[in-house]
């Protein structure tokens, strides 16, 4: 018994251990002297937060779109651990001791999580900013305000101070043109690789929108291929969960039942049957 109670527990807890591995992480920081308006935002959302909530309550207030430029930052499969490992002399840790406002949710669910595409293109619009894909195709006009989207190169096994080196440089460049910016560092769901890549095929979006708009709004995204898990993420890590809670506390529970049931015997029957000719004997 004592057996099958601990082996539970450390179902538990690696159960618990895959639901944070099925998390993304979301940073977000302002420039030096600018306002101040991502300070509010652990006040205005849960402690593990949608990426629906984080983008509703930045740009509720107005503050975000006051912002010379707003960068997002994406990447496909960045974990909390990554950014959790950077040395403390790391340039993105430099920036957010330097920033005037800053916010971290480390394990945002991923299947709450949206494009980063998708954010680019639903700040723009309620900030009525133009977007781009950074860096810059063409010449950015100083006089407008601009969302920038810049893709980070998918997480491989190497550490992620590669990826730190390659992000400064771009924030850089953006930091000389636009004083006032914002930026939002998301992970965001693993690339399938037998879809189209998005380099491919730019206005595909792997994600609907997030925030409430008419259909219309979402008239050129594309769903991906495939079956029902391709477009939906079904087993999510509170499913999981519950799932793995069930299944340690139930078979235990009826093994018990079966050993139990196994070890009633029926009585054994004491009298052995007297035979004719020993009936007629004592008579």
């Amino acid at each position: 018994m004592l057996t099958r109670s601990f082996a539970t527990g450390i179902l538990l807890l690696s159960s618990c251990a895959n639901a944070f591995q099925d998390t993304v992480p979301v940073v977000a920081w302002s420039s030096p002297h600018s306002s101040s308006a991502i300070d509010s935002l652990k006040d205005n959302v849960p402690s593990v937060p949608s990426h629906t909530q984080l983008i509703e309550a930045l740009v509720s207030d107005g503050d975000l779109c006051t912002f010379d430029a707003v960068v997002v930052v994406g990447q496909s499969g960045l974990h909390a651990t990554q950014l959790a490992a950077l040395p403390s002399n790391s340039n993105l840790k430099s920036r957010l001791l330097a920033s005037s406002s800053k916010a971290h949710f480390p394990y945002v669910p991923i299947a709450s999580s949206a494009d980063s595409r998708t954010i680019v293109r639903e700040i723009a619009a309620l900030c009525g900013s133009a977007s781009a894909q950074w860096p810059a195709e063409h010449v950015l006009e100083n006089t407008m305000k601009h969302v920038l989207h810049l893709d980070l190169p998918e997480l491989s096994d190497k550490d992620w101070a590669s990826y730190d080196v390659y992000l400064e440089h771009n924030l850089d460049e953006i930091s000389s043109r636009f004083d006032s910016h914002a930026v939002i560092l998301t992970g965001t769901r693993i690339r399938d690789p037998t879809l189209i890549t998005k380099r491919q095929q730019p206005n595909s979006l792997s994600a609907p929108g997030f925030i409430n708009h008419p259909a219309s709004s979402f008239a050129n995204a594309t769903l991906p291929v495939g079956g029902i898990l391709a477009r939906y993420q079904l087993l999510t890590p509170g499913l999981l969960l519950s799932l793995l809670i069930a299944f340690g506390l139930l078979i235990p529970l009826l093994m018990i039942g079966i050993t139990a049931l196994a070890s009633i015997q029926n009585p054994i029957r004491t009298e052995v049957p007297k035979g004719p000719s020993l009936e007629k004997k004592n008579q």
